[in-house]
């Protein structure tokens, strides 16, 4: 359930880590101690939990790692205007940083409110109410709206008469993605500027990495603004257009910047992604370890 990113130490002493997760404080169907457990019966030796524009999940995440004996770095998932950046290794204290926590999370649940609104008009059986409670304690995004699409009586039994027993997955596309049967709602300008989210997770002495940059990146060009901005370091996915990521893969070394893998885990609903053994090998430096505090 979780991808494995070696950190080469000796060849007898390795770290193996999952740097983008997901639990039930943003689009998860895990609990922050389920997904600190999980990963401890996977093998991992440290563990980062991403939620989208939350930190609500960190403490009890750290207090989990405390007794399962495994390393925490405190991350978070960024909503950009366009992109998804992640944060690692920053103080949860800082105000500054908590501030542009509390905006990201405000622009998604207004952009949630008028999908739902959206959704309601088009004749689905759903409401704000019923996404607050299957999802009490989450930033909101789409995948709760889909997740309380399938819980919620009147709308299982509305998607089962159209659809049958679909997944999560074919739920979002089917009413909330680009391929969906209503009017897709772009979230486009509807994020974080980017500047500022980066001058912030620096000031909490974070360091910011473009999440799955080959799905967001149209080109290279965009990667130097980016790097302009201050961004530190660039996400690769495997499970992603490898093509596409030997490209960024192939510009981080270039310019210096941090080399990171996650496995983007939301739950047990999802894929397993995970890396080659050459690939974990490449990826983990012992740069990146010292920036996110891992011995």
């Amino acid at each position: 359930m979780f991808l494995w990113l070696l950190s080469i130490m000796t060849q007898e002493t390795r770290k193996y880590m999952d740097l983008h997760t997901h639990s039930i404080y943003s689009d998860g169907t895990l609990s922050p101690e389920d997904i600190v457990w999980n990963a401890k019966l996977n093998g991992l030796d440290a563990i980062a939990l991403t939620d989208h524009d939350s930190i609500d999940g960190l403490e009890r995440a750290k207090k989990a790692a405390e007794k399962f004996n495994i390393a925490l770095v405190p991350g978070i998932e960024f909503t950009l205007d366009k992109y998804h950046l992640l944060a690692f290794n920053f103080c949860i204290y800082s105000e500054s940083f908590k501030g542009v926590v509390a905006f990201s999370r405000k622009v998604q649940h207004m952009l949630t409110e008028r999908r739902v609104e959206h959704l309601k008009n088009n004749g689905i059986p759903i409401n704000m109410e019923k996404v607050l409670h299957y999802s009490p304690e989450a930033r909101l995004g789409k995948f709760n709206i889909a997740m309380a699409m399938m819980q919620d009586p009147e709308c299982s039994k509305y998607i089962q008469e159209r659809h049958g027993n679909i997944s999560g997955k074919n739920v979002l596309d089917l009413y909330l993605n680009r391929t969906a049967i209503v009017p897709y709602i772009s979230s486009d300008s509807y994020g974080s500027p980017t500047l500022t989210t980066i001058n912030r997770i620096h000031e909490a002495g974070g360091i910011a990495v473009l999440a799955h940059a080959a799905n967001d990146i149209k080109n290279l060009e965009e990667l130097d603004v980016l790097r302009r901005l201050g961004i530190d370091g660039l996400e690769i996915q495997m499970n992603g257009n490898r093509r596409k990521y030997d490209v960024i893969e192939e510009y981080a070394k270039e310019h210096d910047l941090l080399i990171t893998y996650g496995s983007d885990y939301h739950g047990p609903c999802l894929s397993r992604n995970m890396l080659s053994r050459e690939d974990e090998e490449n990826f983990m430096s012992e740069e990146l370890r010292r920036r996110l505090g891992i011995k």
